[in-house]
């Protein structure tokens, strides 16, 4: 048996060839509002009014065949901001390191550091200027030894008593460094005991210099200073009289920054107690300058 239904909403009605549909709620094809499916009787009319606008015929616009836009889904708001933000990191990335002046400012940049920073610097460098006089330095440890260096140089000294004691003297790129050590200084005790005195000879006979005590200590100490250079080449060492006696100085040479050279001495020396080292070094360019300095520091180092 078929049923009569009517929208309550604009009035359309609807005929169902069975009760199937009664009871239950669908979307009327004319408003596309949504209304539970009820029976009329053939002179019953529907009773609710209509929500939409009427046309100037006074029926409700025909919307009969007009397909409803599909609602678009809603994504959780955390995912969306995620997707915008790499979105927008994609964008930022692509026009900046992907741009032609992007790039070809790399590509100045690192021929201005390969080729022309080291003649910048060259032709900026001024040539260094000889001391105009010297000051007398005494360390305040125990006065473990004193020496002479530039007056207008950097001093700086530091260390424990009984321990290992240090000084740095810096000018621009010119480094020294004089530092004592504890167990080299073993080899002159071995010296003196066998009643010889470790700046010269025993019981009074003449040392061979190859064999004398400051010898194997300036050779024995050669690895451990020549670690902290790269390249480094020494000469042979030439023997030389300081305040403590007996001492050995070799010039060196190692590779520098931008394929520069360093130059540089290095100098031993035996103390009753400890054993003292000297490492100078300076730029090529000031090697001419700082050689003489170097031994003037060297050649002043005595007990304190």
């Amino acid at each position: 048996m078929s049923v009569t239904s009517a929208c309550p909403t604009c009035g359309k009605r609807f005929r169902f060839p069975d009760d199937s549909k009664v009871g239950k709620k669908i979307r009327c094809r004319e408003c596309e509002e949504p209304f539970v499916v009820e029976p009329l009787g053939d002179s019953e009319k529907p009773t609710g009014k209509p929500k939409r606008a009427k046309t100037a015929g006074g029926l409700p616009p025909r919307t009969v065949g007009v397909k409803p836009k599909p609602k678009k889904k809603s994504r959780p708001k955390s995912e969306e901001e995620s997707s915008k933000k790499r979105k927008s990191q994609k964008k930022k990335k692509s026009n900046f390191t992907g741009s032609p002046a992007f790039i070809g400012g790399i590509s100045t940049l690192v021929l201005a550091l390969l080729i022309g920073v080291p003649f910048l610097s060259s032709g900026d460098d001024k040539p260094m200027e000889p001391p105009a006089s010297y000051t007398s330095f005494q360390h305040e440890i125990n006065n473990a030894f004193k020496c002479e260096y530039p007056s207008n140089w950097k001093m700086e000294s530091g260390g424990k008593s009984g321990s290992v004691v240090w000084a740095r003297i810096e000018f621009e790129d010119v480094k020294i460094r004089i530092r004592s050590s504890m167990g080299a200084s073993a080899i002159g005790d071995i010296a003196s005991n066998m009643g010889g005195d470790i700046l010269g000879g025993a019981g009074g006979v003449e040392f061979d210099e190859s064999m004398a005590p400051i010898a194997s200590v300036h050779e024995m100490m050669h690895d451990q200073y020549a670690q902290d250079y790269s390249g480094y080449q020494e000469q042979q060492p030439k023997k030389i009289e300081t305040g403590f006696g007996d001492t050995r100085i070799s010039e060196f040479t190692a590779s520098g920054s931008w394929g520069s050279t360093v130059r540089g001495v290095r100098a031993s020396m035996l103390g009753r107690d400890l054993q003292w080292t000297v490492i100078c070094d300076c730029p090529e360019k000031d090697w001419a300058v700082c050689q003489p300095v170097f031994e003037h520091i060297v050649k002043s180092m005595s007990r304190g």
